[in-house]
């Protein structure tokens, strides 16, 4: 096990030391250019799928609490109870004092 993630390491480390020379010998960019390039490049492509990973987070937390949402509205309408209580009774109110607006954010 050891002995091959030994050869493993020596074979990645020949590529990319084959990577390095052809790089420099086809491009003319040098071995200390070449690691600067890639390593920004990576940390680049690290940063975009932080991005990427923390948004799907977000995504799927909203999501997890909506349904909770939904499943709390099927739970009242299955005991019975009128979703719309809340906003019929802020309309009662705003009649019953004759005022002509009605808020409808308070939904």
């Amino acid at each position: 096990m050891i002995a091959s993630l030994i050869k493993f390491i020596i074979r990645i480390g020949f590529y990319v030391v084959l990577f390095f020379g052809a790089v420099w010998l086809f491009l003319g960019i040098p071995p200390n250019e070449t690691y600067v390039r890639a390593h920004d490049n990576i940390n680049k492509m690290l940063g975009r799928a932080s991005k990427i990973s923390k948004g799907a987070q977000t995504m799927v937390s909203q999501m997890g609490q909506e349904a909770d949402t939904q499943a709390q509205h099927v739970s009242d309408r299955l005991q019975g109870k009128d979703p719309y209580e809340r906003f019929a009774g802020q309309l009662d109110k705003t009649v019953v004092s004759g005022g002509a607006q009605v808020d409808l954010r308070g939904h």
